[in-house]
């Protein structure tokens, strides 16, 4: 307990009692009687100019500051009325903001977040640049520690005693900086001392936060680079290779395996990601403003959808498929919880059975109608042609014989030659009979020439449907599907007699994952490292395999070899309890992955159900439409057969 008397600057006594938190600049302690507001001392007496900037500071105080930060309240001096602390706002139940964007951090901190509480964080976290800017300040050391977040998605800022501070014509700079989220003029810089930040400088670690926050803790520079050589994250922010880039063909870099596609969000998030990322980024003003984020961001927010399977997955809705299942799939992890659809939507296996079974086969599609059936006489014009043909048959062979006995009986014996004509008068009268014969069938031939290609047509068209397998193909994957399902319960009982075999592997994973890499102070991983790191879903001891770590650009073998190292440190400190069952975050993490797989079984038996239904419609409808059309054409069809066949042409 801090044993000095203090007083603030309007002289009232304060009285410290718990401690709540210790840093390397001081620390933080509970004011007996203000359950509200707590304060900060420091390790050592403020020199000249920080005494100044916290009277600044307080002086420029406002309630919307004091919403969003830990804003100085009053001084703390301490007998001899020197300045040694100060009061400010007190803050409950805030976690750092990278616990809400990393994926394991997130599911036991914020176990209810989905994607819209990410959307919603980070149009706060713009709305708390926004306000600091418009009291003309600046933060200059934009981090992922210095920015906390609440259950409720509300953030606030912490050691805002750090920040840039201008006040009557005088600033007090922000000498202090994190690499991963300093632009690229602040990159390569051996100290921040003398510096004087913008409002654009912050931009782009605004625009950091962000990305990280809607990409679940990827960074925007750490990716893989096809150049030669490694290039860490400092170097591709420094180089402006942002990872994420439309355009590839000159950062060389592309993003980490499983990453969340650009074209999950609006062209203006993606635009404004460029921009903040780009080289053009130095010039004032080119980088996005907290409230062009504001207004992207919201834009986003109100074009979501929820994901059929589970509704802590939301897209937008131009996409076809859920993102996040493929991610999940992919790293074969969740991301978010799991809920499933409203009660309203919800799939009932034994109702989608029922509905399968409703749905009957298209019947009596692979019948014609039978032609044979159909009986007709002739038609008079048919039966008058066939006459005249007869006639005209008769008058033909009579003056073909009266011809040739001419030929052969009279003018042979006169003059031989002449018989030679016969041959030529017997084709020229032929074709005189059949192209009279032409002429009196000829109607009966356009009509069956003009009937028969359309019922030959239809023909093809029964047949076409009728060889329609597609309706037999879907109730083919529907059995199968169907098979799936029964067969999870089964792969539940399984995985979990596996879960009680291996409960020490289960236990160590569990004491591994409790080992993060972010707060062990591990040598050579740096901030820059850590987020590279988080970019490939590395956060814990239980993450950390050498060929999987030989593949990201910058871990060579001793940082590769330092990382096993501190894992088998991790290891040699787990003491395993045989009394202890399988642990409920691996049950429940069965049973999410159990649950997930049969709604993903369920939503896709409704889609193919409903497709049956409707193939099973469409195919009755178009089979009555065909058969309106064939009983139509179907007695002009076999009136001209019959027709045809009367007149004696072929068919």
């Amino acid at each position: 307990m801090f044993q000095q008397k203090l007083v603030d600057n309007n002289g009232s006594p304060i009285i410290l009692s718990k401690e709540l938190g210790r840093g390397g600049e001081g620390t933080v302690f509970v004011i007996q009687g203000n359950p509200s507001v707590v304060a900060k001392i420091y390790n050592k007496i403020p020199d000249h100019e920080k005494t100044n900037k916290i009277s600044a500071m307080i002086g420029m105080g406002n309630e919307r500051l004091l919403k969003l930060a830990t804003w100085p309240i009053n001084s703390l001096y301490t007998k001899d009325n020197k300045l040694i602390g100060f009061t400010m706002p007190k803050l409950v139940d805030h976690r750092p903001i990278s616990n809400l964007y990393s994926p394991k951090q997130r599911l036991q901190e914020f176990p209810k977040a989905d994607w819209r509480f990410l959307i919603h964080a980070a149009i706060n976290t713009a709305r708390a640049f926004s306000i600091v800017h418009e009291a003309g300040q600046v933060i200059g050391d934009v981090n992922h520690g210095n920015l906390l977040v609440t259950h409720d998605a509300t953030v606030k800022f912490i050691d805002t005693d750090s920040f840039q501070i201008y006040s009557g014509g005088k600033y007090w700079l922000c000498e202090v900086g994190v690499s991963t989220h300093q632009p690229p003029e602040m990159q390569n810089q051996s100290s921040y001392k003398g510096i004087i930040r913008t409002p654009n400088h912050d931009n782009f670690g605004l625009a950091v936060l962000i990305f990280q926050l809607l990409c679940l803790g990827r960074h925007p520079f750490s990716g893989r680079y096809s150049g030669a050589g490694d290039m860490p994250l400092e170097k591709a922010i420094l180089e402006c290779r942002y990872a994420y880039a439309s355009d590839n063909t000159l950062t060389k870099m592309s993003p980490p395996p499983a990453s969340l596609p650009m074209i999950a969000l609006t062209p203006n998030l993606r635009l404004y990601f460029e921009r903040a990322f780009s080289k053009e980024g130095e010039k004032l003003g080119f980088r996005p403003s907290p409230q062009d984020w504001i207004t992207a961001l919201s834009e986003l927010s109100s074009k979501l959808k929820p994901c059929p399977i589970n509704q802590s997955h939301h897209s937008i809705v131009d996409m076809k498929n859920c993102p996040w299942c493929d991610i999940e799939t992919k790293c074969n992890t969740s991301f978010f919880p799991l809920i499933g659809p409203k009660s309203n939507t919800d799939l009932n296996i034994t109702s989608l059975w029922q509905q399968f079974l409703s749905i009957k086969a298209p019947v009596n599609i692979h019948t014609l109608p039978d032609v044979a059936s159909f009986s007709t006489p002739p038609s008079n014009a048919a039966i008058q042609i066939r006459k005249k043909l007869r006639k005209n048959q008769y008058k033909f062979a009579l003056l073909f014989l009266a011809i040739l006995a001419i030929c052969y009986g009279i003018i042979l014996s006169v003059a031989p030659i002449i018989g030679l004509i016969a041959p030529g008068t017997f084709i020229a009268f032929f074709l005189l009979y059949n192209g009279r014969k032409k002429r009196l069938i000829g109607t009966i031939f356009q009509e069956l020439s003009l009937i028969k290609p359309k019922w030959e047509s239809l023909c093809l068209q029964h047949e076409t449907l009728a060889k329609n397998y597609s309706f037999e193909f879907i109730r083919n994957q529907i059995n199968e599907l169907i098979n799936k399902h029964d067969l999870i319960a089964n792969e539940r009982e399984n995985k979990f007699k596996v879960l009680s075999q291996n409960k020490f592997q289960q236990q160590l994973k569990l004491h591994l994952d409790s080992c993060r890499i972010a707060t062990s102070n591990i040598e050579g991983i740096g901030q820059g490292r850590i987020a590279t790191l988080q970019s490939y879903s590395i956060e814990t001891a239980a993450d950390i395999d050498s060929t999987r770590l030989m593949g990201i650009s910058g871990f060579g073998r001793v940082l590769v070899s330092r990382l096993v190292d501190w894992k088998k440190t991790c290891e040699s400190r787990f003491v395993f309890d045989s009394k202890k069952g399988v642990s409920q975050i691996d049950v429940a993490a069965l049973d999410r992955d159990i649950e997930a797989k049969r709604r993903t079984i369920e939503v896709e038996l409704s889609i193919k159900i409903s497709q049956l239904s409707l193939l099973s419609q469409e195919i009755s409808a178009s089979w009555q439409k065909l058969q309106d059309q064939m009983y139509e054409i179907l007695p002009k069809y076999v009136q001209a057969i019959v027709n045809a066949r009367e007149v004696g042409l072929k068919l």
